[in-house]
C-alpha cells in the first residue's frame, strides 16, 4: 500500500510502512495515518473472521442437529433461506450434502427455496444425487456384509433414503436441469456417481440428456466413458 505526501495534487508516493514509522514523531505530517491503517486492518480482519464462521443453522443442518434447526427457525424464520458467507450454502443444501432427510423434509415443509444456488452455482439437487454413502457407511457395509446380510440391508436402506431425498426435492419444484459452475446438471452427477436409483426419477422429471458440460460431455457420454452399461441403456431409451 502507498500513501501520497503533499497536497493539492502534488507530492510523492511513499510506502505506508514508512508513514507508520513516523507515528511517534511529533512533526509527522500524517498523524492520522497509523491510526487509520490500524482501524482498517482490524476491520478487515474482523470481516474475514465473520465470513469464515458458518451460519449456526447451516452448521446444525449439516451436523443433523434437528432440535437446533427447529430452535433457530422458531427464533427467526428468516434463517430458512439464509446463505452461509463462506460457501453460499443454505440450510437445505447443507442437509442434502449430508443426506439428512429429516431436516431436509422439515425445511421443505417450511417452504425452503429448493433452487437457491451456492457459490459453485449448485442447488440442493446437485448434492442430493451425489450423496449415497459416507465413508463410515462403506466401512459398516464391508464389515457387516458377511453377517446375516446386514451389510446388504444397510446398503439398501441408505440407497432408499437417497432416493426419497431426491423425490422430495423434485416434488418441491427443484429445477432438474439447473447447471453448476462446470455446466453439469444433476443427471451428469448421477451418472458420474453411478447412482442408478435416482436416474429414473430425474428422467421422469424431464431431465435433459443432451446438455453438455464444460468438458463437452452429456450424461450419456459420461456413462459410456465410465462403462456403466445399465445407465447407458437407460439414457439411450430416453434419447
Amino acid at each position: 500500500m502507498i500513501c501520497r505526501l503533499g497536497g493539492g495534487g502534488q507530492g510523492e508516493y511513499v510506502p505506508c510502512r514508512e508513514l507508520l514509522e513516523t507515528r511517534s514523531k511529533r512533526d509527522s505530517p500524517f498523524p492520522w495515518c497509523a491510526s487509520t491503517l490500524r482501524v482498517f486492518s482490524e476491520t478487515s480482519s474482523n470481516s474475514m473472521n465473520q465470513e469464515a464462521v458458518p451460519k449456526p443453522i447451516c452448521q446444525a443442518a449439516y451436523n443433523n442437529d434437528f432440535s437446533e434447526v427447529q430452535l433457530l427457525l422458531d427464533k427467526n424464520s428468516n434463517y430458512l433461506n439464509i446463505q452461509d458467507n463462506f460457501g453460499g450454502d443454505t440450510p437445505l443444501i447443507c442437509a442434502c450434502k449430508q443426506g439428512n432427510n429429516k431436516i431436509a423434509s422439515y425445511l421443505l415443509k417450511k417452504n425452503a427455496d429448493v433452487n437457491l444456488r451456492n457459490k459453485k452455482h449448485r442447488t440442493c439437487l446437485h448434492y442430493a444425487v451425489r450423496k449415497r454413502f459416507t465413508f463410515l457407511d462403506y466401512v459398516l457395509i464391508i464389515i457387516l456384509m458377511p453377517v446375516l446380510l446386514i451389510g446388504y440391508l444397510l446398503m439398501i436402506s441408505k440407497t432408499k433414503q437417497n432416493e426419497n431425498l431426491v423425490k422430495m426435492l423434485l416434488r418441491a419444484g427443484a429445477d432438474v436441469n439447473a447447471t453448476d459452475f462446470s455446466g453439469s446438471t444433476a443427471l451428469h452427477y448421477a451418472c458420474e456417481m453411478r447412482n442408478q436409483a435416482v436416474i429414473p426419477l430425474l428422467l421422469e422429471a424431464h431431465a435433459d440428456v443432451s446438455v453438455k458440460n464444460q468438458n463437452g460431455e452429456t450424461p450419456l457420454d459420461i456413462a459410456r466413458r465410465l462403462q456403466f452399461s445399465n445407465i447407458e441403456s437407460m439414457l439411450q431409451k430416453t434419447s
